[in-house]
């Protein structure tokens, strides 16, 4: 019998939430789905913590019938050391069948956040290229939040990685979507986009570009989300492009965006990003100036004052908050900033604070 307190689910819920965040325990959160299985009401119990974060897809298709799936383990080749913890390929027997997925369905209404990462899973020889994540748009879909997505981290993709990734978007990505981030992607292709921008919740984007530059496109597509709130944008190249022409944008474009984040090298990158957000009614710019090696000043570049005249021109009425960092600290002491640089976003009639 079943003792009474395990039926209280606020003492469950203290317990799992205990055990699901020891940051200090490797094997989280499989502690999490050892003490899910010591009891079938503290499964019922938990099954939602456990399901809610997921790196990868594959346990989700476990729960398919044992008879469609395969784990196969390589053999290691002659004269090499076996690895300590092999690493399995997951393929298909036969085509699971549609009352088969009934399982798969109810886990995965389960998901709120899905971090997904290319990288590993080509390292790892995960089944990125195959028919599974194909087979999930009816699946994950309905509850899903947040969706992080890693791919190459080289500036051009390997091949196949564009299919993948529109592959997945099209299996995962859902109407109640409010957080979306591309980690060092490639620039996305015109069909990515036009998934991105169909999602009508959308209100987080975090995006970080290999040294490739923006494209117009890009910001035009972004400017279209109704919900965007957020945004954070990686940047190492030229974001007017290659030819350094600026990125235009219009009124009605940005509606709701309320906070900037710019990690750049140089703030000649974040002056057509400043003057596209013309019309957006931003409350908080932040940026990052991360160029390397450290012996870049940012109080004394022409950039800095280049920066405060785009942000001046703009018609930035309800900006509050503007800070400049400099990651690396430069060698030597600063120079002391002019403040005639200032001049321009002190127009801004409701500017509270500008850090440097």
């Amino acid at each position: 019998m079943e003792r009474r307190c395990w039926t209280i689910q606020r003492i469950v819920d203290s317990i799992a939430h205990y055990v699901y965040w020891d940051e200090d325990d490797p094997r989280r959160p499989r502690n999490t789905v050892s003490l899910a299985l010591t009891s079938h009401f503290i499964y019922e119990r938990t099954g939602t913590l456990v399901w809610s974060c997921q790196g990868d897809l594959v346990p989700l298709l476990k729960c398919l019938p044992k008879e469609t799936w395969v784990i196969e383990y390589p053999m290691t080749p002659p004269g090499e050391r076996p690895a300590p913890r092999p690493v399995g390929i997951f393929k298909f027997r036969r085509q699971p069948a549609g009352l088969e997925w009934a399982r798969v369905d109810a886990n995965a209404r389960q998901i709120r956040l899905l971090c997904f990462n290319m990288v590993w899973h080509r390292d790892n020889k995960m089944p990125v290229r195959g028919q599974p994540y194909e087979h999930l748009e009816l699946y994950v879909s309905p509850p899903l939040r947040h969706l992080h997505i890693t791919t190459s981290t080289r500036a051009a993709p390997e091949e196949g990685d564009e299919r993948v990734v529109e592959t997945l978007l099209r299996g995962v990505v859902g109407p109640n979507v409010t957080e979306f981030d591309f980690y060092r992607v490639f620039v996305p292709t015109s069909s990515i986009l036009s998934i991105t921008s169909i999602i009508p919740g959308l209100e987080h984007i975090r995006i970080r570009l290999p040294p490739v530059g923006w494209r117009r496109v890009m910001l035009g597509v972004l400017a279209r989300l109704p919900a965007l709130e957020e945004l954070i944008l990686f940047d190492s190249g030229n974001v007017g492009g290659a030819n350094g022409t600026e990125i235009a944008t219009d009124e009605g474009k940005f509606r709701v965006l309320k906070n900037l984040s710019l990690y750049v090298d140089t703030f000649s990158t974040g002056i057509p990003i400043m003057r596209a957000l013309a019309c957006a009614p931003l409350e908080s710019v932040q940026v990052f100036v991360c160029v390397q090696p450290c012996n870049y000043d940012v109080t004394s570049s022409t950039g800095l004052a280049e920066f405060f005249q785009a942000c001046g021109e703009n018609r930035l009425r309800h900006l509050r908050n503007l800070n400049v960092y400099q990651v690396a600290e430069p060698h030597g002491k600063p120079s002391i900033v002019n403040m005639l640089m200032l001049e321009p976003v002190c127009r801004i009639w409701r500017l509270q604070r500008v850090r440097l």
